[in-house]
């Protein structure tokens, strides 16, 4: 990126954050409200693509130009020219933050996504780095899950022991209908649950 497009950019983000910067707000309107609102509309962007902006994204901006003025909102200089670009953490808040609102939401709409909002550009980010990271996130989740859901499982046997009870099949007996019960007892110890388990998915 050049430097006329760094400074071009960060012009372009001070003008979408100035009525905020120059207290130039509607009466009643907060930050959080600006930022909601400013999403909300479509921008040019310097690269000559119509993008929008997600008020995180808007806050982070804000956030920066309070800690460095006008060079707080310049983007980050390239330095791996000839490598795979890294995802940086604002794309990677984009990412957290579209998959928290939209779980179903595959891979390429997020891609597509990112670019819309001019978060990321084609030729820096690939949507297999993309994708990879997606997938690594998904299995981070899936290890915080199984943490939860294994809270309740107790280290020692006969800690915590559970019972439940079914109606059963009906046995004929004598030419009479005899209802049956299923009644199981289960010891909440967490090597004697992955062996049942292990049992029942054989």
């Amino acid at each position: 990126m050049t430097e006329d497009l760094r400074e071009k950019i960060a012009l372009f983000r001070y003008s979408i954050l100035s009525p905020l910067i120059i207290d130039d707000l509607d009466d009643g309107i907060t930050k959080a409200g600006f930022f909601k609102q400013a999403s909300l509309k479509k921008y040019k962007h310097p690269e000559g693509n119509m993008v929008t902006v997600s008020p995180s994204t808007l806050s982070r901006w804000y956030a920066a130009y309070q800690r460095d003025n006008v060079e707080g909102l310049l983007p980050q200089r390239r330095n791996d020219l000839g490598k795979s670009r890294k995802l940086d953490d604002d794309v990677i808040a984009q990412i957290r933050y579209l998959r928290q609102e939209y779980p179903r939401i595959p891979a390429t709409l997020i891609y597509q996504k990112l670019q819309d909002t001019g978060t990321i550009a084609h030729r820096d980010i690939s949507l297999s780095t993309l994708t990879r990271y997606i997938k690594r996130l998904k299995l981070e989740n899936k290890e915080t899950n199984n943490k939860d859901m294994r809270r309740y499982e107790h280290k020692y046997i006969n800690t915590v022991w559970y019972g439940d009870s079914s109606v059963g099949i009906y046995l004929n007996i004598d030419g009479k209908k005899k209802k049956t019960w299923i009644i199981a007892l289960l010891d909440d110890h967490i090597s004697q649950l992955r062996d049942i388990w292990s049992y029942l998915n054989f």
